[in-house]
């Protein structure tokens, strides 16, 4: 089986740390594993293979970029408060 994990990508800061990149054009196993595994010990990973245009990924970044330089007042409108507020 390959492994999707092997390649990684360096988090700034922490060179001795590295995030997974998973590919989910690969087979829905190997995938299942490789996100479980990122999860239970880096608690991230990057997803390549998932067919989002990435014009759109951009206007994501940019959305969330805007909205974590907002006042923390504003911010505080939207805590999380449990899964049921989520």
């Amino acid at each position: 089986m390959t492994d999707p994990t092997l390649e990684t990508a360096s988090i700034k800061g922490y060179e001795d740390s590295s995030i997974p990149i998973i590919d989910l054009s690969l087979p829905e196993a190997a995938v299942a594993t490789a996100l479980v595994d990122a999860f239970r010990t880096i608690g991230f990973c990057i997803v390549v293979g998932h067919g989002v245009d990435l014009n759109v990924v951009k206007k994501g970044f940019a959305s969330s970029k805007a909205f974590f330089e907002l006042p923390d007042e504003t911010k505080e409108q939207y805590k999380y408060e449990g899964h049921l507020s989520n």
